[in-house]
């Protein structure tokens, strides 16, 4: 399931507005989104991997491995 994005993005004037305890807690939250979002990533390339490899095994059941 895909990550949701939960930050909204900020202007310039309200992040000026962030203390620095809240502009260390944003970044960190941006981190861990950004981690699932790889982690998605990683996730939806497996996958097509293993679609191909189940293409490549029907494909050579049909039509014999070449030589």
């Amino acid at each position: 399931m895909a990550p949701q994005n939960l930050s909204k993005r900020l202007s310039h004037d309200e992040l000026k507005l962030l203390s620095p305890e809240a502009l260390i807690q944003l970044v960190e939250s941006l981190q861990n989104e950004k981690d699932q979002w790889v982690a998605y990533a990683k996730e939806l390339a497996d996958k097509v991997l293993l679609i191909e490899g189940q293409y490549v095994t029907l494909k050579n059941k049909f039509f014999g491995k070449s030589s």
